[in-house]
């Protein structure tokens, strides 16, 4: 039997996607992914794994800590001014510190969200490209100059998935694009890195974070054409009157799902009621009924 020593150590890489329901993936498939589909036949679904946060930052933390956000101290998303810590508690180790240790190389894509005044260098990663960072003190600070000169900008007229902000830029909830995006930059660095390290005797770990599917839902035509709108069932949710929940809730259907409404058939239709017979516009409020 040979010794551990002598045992080639496997390489690993690690796809992180984001904002992902669970039942989106095989073995469930309410998404249609063939690829991830065919990969499934031969892999293991862990069914059972939870989130150990509903927030972004104390999750991404706890998968690179091992540990709950009570003990690596990440409480809430980090990159904004309610953060109530902005980092990971002192002298809390990653796993990937012991693979450092071991000799394996690290290498980073996409997206960190982990910690701002750290990045994955800090940690011993190599960051190939990457989104937006922590650390990145010009970006942040110039993030306020951004809204300013793009709410400077006058509102087009309100397109199907556009929310219209007042003083900030028209936010697009949903559309196609043209060519490659973000996720398609962190991928095609992290092969290419793959491919350089593929005869390499040092054992690699590869970590590549998307920012999809995280909204804005914009993908490119081809995938949207995997799908017949009237074959996509709607969660019962749906029809939810809300009237057992925060007022939150009320208030964000109303700032969000309510002006996506006025762009639907029903939407348009009733909004032209003034100008095809001179009667007023009626009150728009949603049946959840």
């Amino acid at each position: 039997m040979p010794s551990a020593s002598s045992l080639k150590r496997p390489n690993v890489l690690i796809v992180m996607t984001d904002q992902q329901r669970a039942d989106t993936c095989p073995p469930w498939g309410r998404a249609k992914m063939p690829r991830l589909e065919a990969y499934a036949k031969n892999a293991t679904a862990f069914t059972s794994a939870y989130c150990p946060s509903p927030h972004c930052c104390p999750s991404r933390a706890s998968f690179f800590t091992s540990k709950y956000p009570t003990e690596h101290g990440v409480r809430n998303n980090v990159l904004n001014s309610m953060a109530l810590t902005e980092n990971l508690a002192d002298d809390i180790p990653l796993w990937s510190d012991a693979l450092l240790e071991s000799g394996y190389s690290l290498h980073f894509n996409g997206k960190w969200h982990v910690s701002k005044d750290k990045d994955p260098k800090d940690y011993g990663w190599q960051q190939g490209v990457c989104g937006r960072l922590g650390s990145n003190r010009e970006e942040r600070e110039g993030a306020w100059d951004l809204y300013k000169e793009e709410g400077s900008v006058p509102d087009a007229a309100r397109q199907p998935g556009d929310i219209v902000r007042p003083g900030y830029a028209t936010w697009h909830s949903y559309g196609t694009q043209d060519g490659p995006d973000e996720d398609r930059a962190f991928a095609d660095d992290a092969i290419a890195t793959i491919r350089r390290n593929a005869n390499c005797d040092q054992p690699w770990c590869h970590y590549v974070g998307f920012i999809g599917p995280h909204d804005p839902y914009i993908v490119e035509q081809e995938f949207l054409d995997l799908y017949d709108d009237d074959d996509v069932p709607l969660p019962s949710s749906y029809v939810d009157r809300l009237s057992d929940k925060p007022n939150i809730y009320e208030r964000l259907r109303a700032q969000v799902w309510e002006p996506l409404f006025l762009t639907s058939v029903l939407g348009r239709l009733l909004t032209s009621i003034p100008i095809l017979t001179g009667m007023p516009a009626p009150v728009l409020r949603r049946s959840y009924a």
